[in-house]
């Protein structure tokens, strides 16, 4: 299922989006508002505008018209868009403009309203002087001046509008990122910690806020992790010991019987494979150990990638028909392991690529600003889909022989020293990659690559 692109945001992402989405929204209300309220505040004004107009027009007629028989209509009270009509509908005073002849004032019999078009408003009043004759005034009022005015008002509001959600997805970032700072810098201190030194913790007092509450809660997830990972070490170092006195016991019988001469050949080759499988055994004790006791070992620890390498390939039986290819890399690369644990995480990664290459094992090796990646490809089979992960699994064997240990304590040891064992889904065949950690301080200018992620840290995306 295809993760929403909007979850994969990070919460500062999602705040500052969401406030200028809202001032956006809010701002947008407001010029419809602002719009609403204009429209109605001209058509008032206009309004009442005609209304003056008309009312000084019918007051200048009734005052000169007095009682003679017959309009007057003074030309001081007319201008170019007042048009004064008799009982008749004929125009007394005033000319007719172009725009009105369309309209019929004959029959207005009482105060109306009439628009032409979009571009004037008429009023039309009709009256009685006081000797009882009657007339029309018809006054119009152009309404450009006032929708350039609209217009100024909405495009003022659009731009403050603007202008404010700008300020407003400034402040969010500015604030979001004065107040997740100091999340991200303890997330990240959490990691590396977690990895490299459990024993740190913030000690942030009191949980009087929320980064103080969070510091408080990842102290104690760190006081949990670290109980258990001694708790782990402990369990694994006491059943190696145990193990360690039989097994030794074991091979000392096989060996023993093997310096005879006179054994029949069936039983050489049973107490061959006993002694062999006991050896394995031992090597995978060994590496418990080590792993137990890697929180310590680790600390202040370092190697090179050339003695690692030296060490993997010296112990790699490289008869044919497979042949192995190690890329050019730089040697000098600093790994902040020991060198027996950084060889037990890729030596069974690179036994398990000759156990299964048809005829050649490519080796390569990558460097970031954190991580060196040992890249192990073979031509044999690929592994994909489930396969992935479940071969990482203790007790899954990928062969005829051994005990199913090898890739499982491969990622447990690069992993408790920071790094991971995973594989990349490859058409020819089949690719893994061991990561281990660089050491601190170990700024060589070999090209830096990208961090590739790992499953893992796919996952906890």
């Amino acid at each position: 299922m295809r993760t929403p692109h909007w979850t994969g945001r990070s919460l500062r992402t999602k705040i500052i989006v969401a406030t200028v989405l809202l001032m956006a929204t809010a701002v947008g209300l407001l010029a419809v508002v602002v719009q609403l309220v204009l429209n109605n505040l001209v058509s008032k004004d206009i309004d009442s505008v005609l209304q003056a107009r008309a009312a000084t027009v019918v007051s200048a007629i009734r005052n000169d018209s007095g009682a003679r028989v017959g309009l007057r209509v003074p030309r001081s009270a007319v201008d170019g868009n007042v048009v004064v009509f008799d009982a008749s509908g004929r125009v007394i005073s005033g000319v007719l403009p172009e725009q009105w002849e369309h309209e019929d004032f004959a029959g207005v019999s009482h105060t109306a309203t009439i628009s032409v078009g979009e571009s004037q408003r008429l009023l039309a009043v009709p009256f009685v002087t006081g000797a009882g004759q009657r007339g029309l005034v018809v006054v119009g009022e152009r309404l450009a001046p006032y929708e350039q005015s609209e217009r100024y008002a909405v495009i003022a509001t659009l731009t403050l509008g603007v202008v404010v959600t700008l300020a407003a997805g400034f402040i969010a970032a500015w604030t979001t990122h004065r107040a997740l700072a100091p999340v991200s810098e303890m997330s990240a201190q959490a990691v590396e910690w977690g990895e490299h030194d459990l024993d740190r913790r913030f000690d942030l007092g009191e949980a009087k806020d929320e980064i103080a509450g969070l510091g408080a809660a990842l102290d104690t997830l760190l006081d949990r992790v670290a109980l258990s990972l001694r708790a782990e070490q402990r369990l694994t170092s006491e059943l190696a010991h145990e193990l360690r006195t039989p097994l030794t016991s074991v091979q000392a019988t096989a060996d023993l019987w093997l310096l005879s001469d006179d054994l029949p050949e069936g039983m050489r080759e049973d107490l061959e494979q006993i002694s062999a499988s006991a050896r394995r055994m031992a090597t995978t004790i060994t590496t418990l150990l080590e792993l137990a006791r890697s929180s310590t070992v680790t600390n202040g620890s370092w190697t090179t990638v050339g003695a690692v390498l030296d060490h993997v390939l010296s112990a790699s039986p490289s008869t044919p028909p497979v042949g192995m290819r190690v890329e050019p890399t730089d040697r000098r690369v600093r790994l902040a392991l020991p060198t027996e644990l950084a060889v037990r995480a890729i030596a069974p990664v690179l036994e398990n690529a000759q156990r299964h290459a048809a005829h050649h094992i490519d080796l390569a090796t990558r460097s970031s600003r954190r991580h060196v990646d040992i890249d192990v490809s073979n031509d044999g089979p690929s592994v994909a889909g489930d396969e992935i992960e479940h071969i990482f699994e203790p007790g899954v064997t990928t062969g005829t022989s051994g005990a199913g240990l090898g890739l499982a304590l491969a990622r447990r040891i690069a992993r408790s020293a920071g790094g991971d064992v995973f594989v990349e889904e490859s058409a020819t065949g089949a690719h893994f990659v061991v990561r281990l950690p660089r050491a601190v301080g170990d700024n060589r200018q070999e090209p830096i690559l990208a961090d590739r992620p790992s499953p893992r840290a796919r996952e906890t995306t």
